[in-house]
């Protein structure tokens, strides 16, 4: 064997899973990013964790059964987090990839991913960039680069896409980190899961997209969902906050506090812009993220008070959806056109 190619040679097993309900008009997509990948040396698999489709998700999954090793879970009415629980409890792989089912790996990252592991054997996980592509839209298209220290600004937005992440099964297992699972699970449920990992994981940053998030108006959050979306961002980020205070330096409690009321903020517009006109319930919603916030204590909250034009520059300059961050990058036109091509089976 040619020595580049040595790093191939220590097999491990990689699920591919994908949750699914109702998704035969995306699940090509996903499916030929899969077969498209070069030789990894992963021992492959993809799993299907259907929660009830009803539509022909199941027969476009085993069309692909001559080209890639295939396992199906009919898994009934369930979260995706009940569903992504399944697959960290019950598969047998050594790595675990998430992704949806009208997202795309992208070239190569398989075989990226298997040099990073076999050069780094006691890794618990990876993670990389994304490719954020609005197919209608050039303009809301970027490229989406993820933070070198995965817990750097994780009070803020999400430090990296979940479809980004390659993680060791057994890792998830030995600290017990789950995704939430009912209709909790479904309010941030990848920010919770990320955020757990981040505290005690040995991992590494590979500065390459990972996947092409495919960014259509039906997969987004639904605006009604957006109020309480905020509320639970709120809640979840202010009790992780009191978790770790202690056991930070004054400076990383210090700007994770910033990155906290940043987001009380950004939770602020969002409860204004897409709560139903009603006063009493805008003053509910905006009681409640306040009630959280107070938590993290007066003294958070004074040094916030007095350092607001830092809360504001994380937020114009920082988070990774604004068109100012250090965070995005724009796409040439051309790029942008043959990455929509990929999302577009």
């Amino acid at each position: 064997m040619p020595n580049e190619f040595s790093f191939l040679k220590n097999n491990k097993t990689l699920a591919v899973a994908i949750p699914t309900l109702n998704s035969e008009n995306t699940l090509r997509i996903t499916m030929e990013s899969i077969c498209s990948q070069k030789k990894s040396g992963f021992y492959l698999e993809v799993v299907l964790l259907d929660s009830g489709s009803v539509d022909k998700t199941k027969e476009i999954f085993f069309s692909y059964k001559d080209k890639l090793n295939l396992k199906f879970y009919d898994l009934g009415k369930c979260s995706i987090g009940e569903a992504r629980n399944y697959a960290i409890k019950n598969l047998k792989n050594d790595y675990l990839i998430f992704i949806d089912s009208d997202d795309a790996l992208t070239e190569n990252r398989l075989f990226n991913d298997k040099k990073i592991i076999n050069r780094n054997q006691n890794l618990d996980f990876l993670y990389g960039d994304a490719l954020q592509i609005n197919k209608s839209s050039f303009r809301d298209s970027y490229y989406s680069k993820s933070s070198k220290k995965a817990d750097k600004f994780q009070f803020l937005n999400i430090p990296f896409n979940l479809s980004c992440l390659t993680i060791c099964r057994d890792f998830l297992l030995r600290r017990s980190v789950y995704f939430i699972e009912g209709t909790k699970g479904r309010l941030g449920e990848d920010w919770r899961f990320i955020n757990e990992l981040n505290y005690f994981g040995n991992y590494a940053y590979d500065p390459t997209p990972k996947v092409i998030i495919n960014s259509r108006n039906d997969s987004h959050t639904q605006d009604y969902l957006r109020p309480d979306l905020s509320i639970a961002k709120m809640e979840f980020l202010c009790s992780e906050f009191n978790k770790i205070r202690n056991t930070k330096s004054f400076y990383e409690t210090f700007l994770y506090s910033l990155q906290i009321q940043s987001s009380l903020f950004l939770s602020t517009v969002n409860i204004l812009k897409y709560t139903p006109k009603n006063i009493y319930l805008i003053r509910k919603n905006l009681i409640q993220i306040i009630i959280y916030y107070r938590k993290i204590s007066i003294k958070n909250i004074f040094f916030n008070i007095i350092f607001i034009p830092i809360s504001i520059y994380l937020i114009l300059f920082v988070h990774r959806r604004s068109i100012y961050s250090k965070q995005r990058n724009s796409l040439s036109f051309s790029s942008f056109r043959k990455v929509v091509r990929k999302i577009s089976v």
